[in-house]
C-alpha cells in the first residue's frame, strides 16, 4: 500500500511538485529501493530508523512549517495553489511517510515527547501549507501512541485486516467495518474522519518487486535533470557501519573557529553534519574515552587524523598501556588515514 501511494505519486507529479520525507521503523529495508534507484522526490530516507533520525526529521519539517508561514503571510495567501499562482514559486507539496510510527513513542521520555509536540503541530497546520503526514502501523493499540486529539485531525483512515479493537480505534468506535476483511490486500478507505457513510472498500494494487524496479527507474530516468538543481538526498541506514573517508573526515572538519582542532568521531544519527570533537583553549577541553579495545585503534586514528589536517603543527605522543597480541597498534590505523605517521610518536607503555 504505501509503495502504491509513494511510487503513483512520483510518477504523477515531478520533484518541483511533490518531496517524500520516508522513515521505516519496521526494522527493514522496506524503503531502501528509492535511495538505491535514486528517486529525486525522496529528500530524506531512512533505513531502520533510530528515534533521534525521526526526531531530526520532524525538527526539519517543522523548521520548513514555519519558513512556509512566513513566506504566505508575506504573499497575503492561505492556500498552497494561491501561493503558486500569486509568487509564481513552485512551492512542492511534501509528504512524510512513517512506517511503523509507534516505534516513535515507545519509551516514555523527553524524545518521545518532541516527537509527539512535532507531528501534531505539523497534523494540524501542516496541510494549509502542503505539508502531508502518512503514518503507518500494524495495531494502535497499545500504551505509547499519539494522542487521540492528533489522531482526531487526521480525517483519512484507510484499515486493512486488523482486529475488532484496532477497526475501532482507527476508523471510530461504531464503526468495526474492517474486522470483517479476511482477503490479502482489501482495505476500507474512508475520509469522513472514520463515519460509517464514508467507508470506500477497495482491493490494493499490487506492485511486483520488477515492477516497482521498473517504475522507478523509468521516473529517476525521467526526472534525472533534478539531480543537478536538488541537493543530495539524505539516507540514513541504522544498521550500517559508519565507513572512515576523506569526505567524512573533510564535512567533519567544517568550522567557523579555525583555532579549534577538530577530529571526526563518525555520522551523526540525526540531519546535520558528522559528529566532531572539538578541542580548544577553554577549560576543562580534555577527552575521556570509554571503548572495547577493538573499537579504540578506529576511534583515536579517526579523531587524531582529523587534528592532524586541522593543524599541520599538531604533534602527537601515543603511549599504549595494551600488549601487542591484545589489540592492534594505532599506526596501522592512522597509515590506512593517510597521515604521516612520523609525526606520531608512539611509546609502549610499562
Amino acid at each position: 500500500l504505501l509503495h502504491s501511494i509513494i511510487t503513483s505519486g512520483a510518477y504523477h507529479y515531478r520533484p518541483d511538485q511533490l518531496q517524500f520525507y520516508l522513515l521505516d521503523f519496521k526494522k527493514g529495508v522496506e524503503f531502501k529501493s528509492y535511495a538505491d534507484f535514486g528517486l529525486p522526490h525522496a529528500r530524506v530516507i531512512g533505513i531502520e530508523s533510530e528515534r533521534e533520525f525521526g526526531r531530526s526529521v520532524l525538527q526539519r519539517l517543522d523548521e520548513e512549517l514555519q519558513q512556509r508561514g512566513e513566506k504566505f503571510r508575506a504573499a497575503g495567501v492561505q492556500e498552497l495553489s494561491e501561493y503558486r499562482q500569486t509568487t509564481g514559486e513552485a512551492l512542492p507539496r511534501i509528504m512524510l511517510v512513517v512506517d511503523e510510527f509507534q516505534e516513535l513513542f515507545v519509551r516514555d521520555d523527553r524524545l518521545a515527547g518532541d516527537c509527539t509536540m512535532l507531528l501534531d503541530r505539523l497534523v494540524r497546520q501542516g496541510r494549509s501549507f502542503g505539508m502531508h503526514v502518512v503514518l503507518s502501523s500494524q495495531s494502535l493499540a497499545g500504551a505509547y501512541s499519539l494522542p487521540r486529539a492528533t489522531l482526531g485531525q487526521m480525517a483519512v483512515r484507510i484499515a486493512m485486516q486488523c482486529s475488532e479493537a484496532d477497526a475501532a480505534l482507527i476508523l471510530s468506535d461504531d464503526n468495526t467495518a474492517a474486522r470483517l476483511i479476511s482477503r490479502p490486500g482489501e482495505a476500507i478507505y474512508n475520509d469522513a474522519g472514520g463515519l460509517v457513510e464514508g467507508n470506500q472498500p477497495f482491493q490494493v494494487a499490487w506492485l511486483s518487486s520488477n515492477s516497482h524496479r521498473e517504475m522507478l527507474t523509468s521516473i529517476a530516468k525521467r526526472d534525472d535533470a533534478y539531480h543537478q538543481q536538488l541537493p543530495p538526498p539524505v539516507v540514513f541506514e541504522g544498521n550500517r557501519p559508519c565507513r572512515w573517508t576523506p569526505t567524512l573526515a573533510d564535512a567533519g572538519r567544517q568550522s567557523e573557529n579555525q583555532k579549534m582542532l577538530r577530529g571526526l568521531l563518525g555520522e551523526s544519527v540525526e540531519i546535520g553534519p558528522p559528529l566532531a570533537l572539538e578541542l580548544g583553549r577553554d577549560t576543562g577541553r580534555n577527552v575521556l574515552v570509554i571503548t572495547p579495545p577493538e573499537s579504540r585503534g578506529p576511534i583515536m586514528a579517526s579523531v587524531v587524523s582529523g587534528m592532524a589536517k586541522s593543524d599541520p603543527r599538531l604533534e602527537v605522543v601515543y603511549f599504549d598501556g595494551t600488549r601487542v597480541d591484545d589489540v592492534a597498534s594505532l599506526v596501522p590505523w592512522l597509515e590506512e588515514t593517510g597521515m604521516t605517521t612520523k609525526k606520531v610518536k608512539v611509546r609502549d607503555s610499562e
